[in-house]
C-alpha cells in the first residue's frame, strides 16, 4: 500500500521521514511507530497541530519487504510524487535523515556535519537538515 503522506498539504510546515515500515505500509498512514509517535508528541509541544499545521510525507511512497533500504531507484520514483506536488509551497521543510537530503534536495548531504544547518535551496523554502527522530528527541527552535 503506498503512503502519500498526512496532514494538511497546504500547511507551511512539511516533515520529510525515512521510508514506510511495514505498520506503516499496512494502515497507509506515515510516522506511526513508537519513535514517530514520540516525535508526533513533540510536533503538539510546539504548540503545532498534526492534522492541520504541518504535513508528513516521504521521498519514497512504499515499503519494500526484500530490501530495507530504499534505492537509488525508489528515491528516484518517490522524486516523480515531489515534482507532481510542485504548487505545494511550504515556508520549512524539515528533512529528518540522509534519505529526504537525497530524495529532496537530490544530492547527498554529510548530515554529522550539517546537522542543524537551515538552507534556502528553491523557491525560498527553508530546509531544515536533521537527524531522523529516533536519533533526536528535538525539534528546532526555529519552528
Amino acid at each position: 500500500m503506498a503512503v502519500p503522506g498526512e496532514g494538511n498539504p497546504d500547511a507551511d510546515v512539511y516533515f520529510y521521514w525515512e521510508a514506510p515500515g511495514k505498520k506503516e505500509a499496512a494502515t497507509g498512514r506515515p510516522f506511526i511507530a513508537v519513535q514517530e509517535q514520540l516525535f508526533r508528541s513533540l510536533i503538539s509541544k510546539k504548540s503545532l497541530d498534526d492534522e492541520k499545521d504541518v504535513y508528513i510525507t516521504s521521498p519514497v511512497k512504499y515499503y519494500r519487504l526484500i530490501v530495507s533500504t530504499p534505492t537509488s531507484a525508489d528515491i528516484a520514483h518517490g522524486r516523480i510524487h515531489l515534482r507532481n506536488n510542485c504548487f505545494i509551497k511550504p515556508k520549512v521543510v524539515m528533512l529528518l535523515g540522509e534519505l529526504q537530503h537525497e530524495g529532496v534536495l537530490e544530492k547527498k548531504v554529510a548530515l554529522r556535519k550539517e546537522h542543524g544547518a537551515i538552507i534556502e535551496e528553491r523557491d525560498g523554502i527553508k530546509y531544515f537538515l536533521t537527524v531522523h527522530p529516533c536519533c533526536s528527541t528535538s525539534i528546532p527552535k526555529q519552528i
